[in-house]
Protein backbone atom coordinates (compact mmCIF):
# COMPACT_ATOMS: atom_id res chain seq x y z
CA UNK A 1 0.00 0.00 0.00
CA UNK A 2 1.25 3.47 -0.94
CA UNK A 3 0.19 6.20 0.28
CA UNK A 4 0.41 9.93 -1.33
CA UNK A 5 -0.95 13.40 0.47
CA UNK A 6 -4.64 12.42 -0.61
CA UNK A 7 -4.30 9.16 -2.31
CA UNK A 8 -3.70 5.75 -1.35
CA UNK A 9 -2.45 2.87 -3.80
CA UNK A 10 -3.55 -0.72 -3.47
CA UNK A 11 -1.83 -3.40 -6.03
CA UNK A 12 -2.54 -6.86 -6.01
CA UNK A 13 -1.42 -9.94 -8.18
CA UNK A 14 -2.49 -13.42 -7.43
CA UNK A 15 -1.96 -16.76 -9.21
CA UNK A 16 -4.84 -19.41 -8.10
CA UNK A 17 -4.62 -22.95 -9.76
CA UNK A 18 -8.82 -24.05 -9.99
CA UNK A 19 -9.96 -26.94 -9.54
CA UNK A 20 -9.63 -28.66 -12.98
CA UNK A 21 -5.76 -27.54 -13.14
CA UNK A 22 -6.44 -24.19 -14.55
CA UNK A 23 -4.91 -20.76 -13.74
CA UNK A 24 -6.37 -17.22 -13.02
CA UNK A 25 -3.50 -14.74 -12.75
CA UNK A 26 -5.47 -11.46 -11.05
CA UNK A 27 -3.67 -7.72 -10.82
CA UNK A 28 -5.72 -4.93 -9.94
CA UNK A 29 -4.49 -1.19 -9.01
CA UNK A 30 -7.03 0.33 -6.53
CA UNK A 31 -6.83 4.08 -5.68
CA UNK A 32 -8.74 5.75 -2.96
CA UNK A 33 -8.82 9.61 -3.33
CA UNK A 34 -8.97 12.22 -0.12
CA UNK A 35 -9.66 9.20 2.05
CA UNK A 36 -13.08 8.30 0.62
CA UNK A 37 -14.97 5.37 1.90
CA UNK A 38 -13.89 3.16 -1.40
CA UNK A 39 -11.14 2.15 -4.10
CA UNK A 40 -11.35 2.96 -7.57
CA UNK A 41 -9.82 0.07 -9.84
CA UNK A 42 -7.80 2.30 -12.38
CA UNK A 43 -6.26 -0.69 -14.40
CA UNK A 44 -7.38 -4.36 -14.42
CA UNK A 45 -6.35 -7.45 -15.71
CA UNK A 46 -7.38 -10.93 -15.73
CA UNK A 47 -5.98 -13.87 -17.24
CA UNK A 48 -7.54 -17.23 -17.29
CA UNK A 49 -5.88 -20.05 -18.52
CA UNK A 50 -6.10 -23.97 -19.10
CA UNK A 51 -3.34 -25.99 -16.87
CA UNK A 52 -1.15 -26.47 -20.23
CA UNK A 53 -1.37 -22.48 -21.01
CA UNK A 54 -4.16 -22.42 -23.46
CA UNK A 55 -5.83 -18.63 -23.07
CA UNK A 56 -9.04 -18.77 -22.25
CA UNK A 57 -10.09 -15.13 -21.73
CA UNK A 58 -8.31 -12.17 -20.31
CA UNK A 59 -10.18 -9.37 -19.36
CA UNK A 60 -8.24 -5.90 -19.11
CA UNK A 61 -7.96 -2.54 -19.35
CA UNK A 62 -4.74 -1.62 -21.20
CA UNK A 63 -5.44 0.85 -23.72
CA UNK A 64 -4.46 -0.59 -26.66
CA UNK A 65 -7.81 -1.06 -28.61
CA UNK A 66 -8.81 2.24 -29.13
CA UNK A 67 -11.72 1.75 -31.64
CA UNK A 68 -13.33 -1.01 -29.58
CA UNK A 69 -16.54 0.23 -28.39
CA UNK A 70 -16.09 0.84 -24.25
CA UNK A 71 -12.25 1.65 -24.94
CA UNK A 72 -10.40 0.57 -23.21
CA UNK A 73 -12.01 -2.40 -21.55
CA UNK A 74 -12.02 -5.68 -23.64
CA UNK A 75 -11.57 -9.27 -23.52
CA UNK A 76 -9.19 -11.83 -25.38
CA UNK A 77 -11.42 -14.28 -25.89
CA UNK A 78 -9.76 -17.74 -27.01
CA UNK A 79 -6.68 -16.39 -28.59
CA UNK A 80 -4.93 -13.01 -28.00
CA UNK A 81 -5.73 -11.86 -31.84
CA UNK A 82 -9.24 -12.49 -30.80
CA UNK A 83 -10.63 -9.53 -29.07
CA UNK A 84 -14.32 -8.24 -28.33
CA UNK A 85 -15.59 -5.45 -26.23
CA UNK A 86 -15.82 -5.21 -22.62
CA UNK A 87 -16.44 -4.27 -19.70
CA UNK A 88 -14.74 -2.64 -16.56
CA UNK A 89 -14.65 -5.61 -14.14
CA UNK A 90 -13.84 -6.12 -10.38
CA UNK A 91 -11.92 -9.49 -9.29
CA UNK A 92 -15.08 -10.16 -7.50
CA UNK A 93 -16.81 -9.81 -10.41
CA UNK A 94 -14.13 -12.54 -12.18
CA UNK A 95 -14.41 -15.15 -9.42
CA UNK A 96 -18.17 -15.16 -9.19
CA UNK A 97 -18.12 -15.68 -13.21
CA UNK A 98 -15.61 -18.31 -13.26
CA UNK A 99 -17.60 -20.13 -9.77
CA UNK A 100 -20.88 -19.60 -12.81
CA UNK A 101 -18.52 -21.30 -15.19
CA UNK A 102 -17.76 -24.31 -12.87
CA UNK A 103 -21.62 -24.64 -12.12
CA UNK A 104 -22.16 -25.79 -15.15
CA UNK A 105 -20.18 -28.39 -15.26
Amino acid sequence: MLEASDETILLYRFRIRLKNGDLLEMMERLVQKNRESHFLATTYSFHWQTGEGQLIKRWDNAPHFPNLPGFPHHIHDGREDVVKQGKGLSGLEILETLNGEFDKT
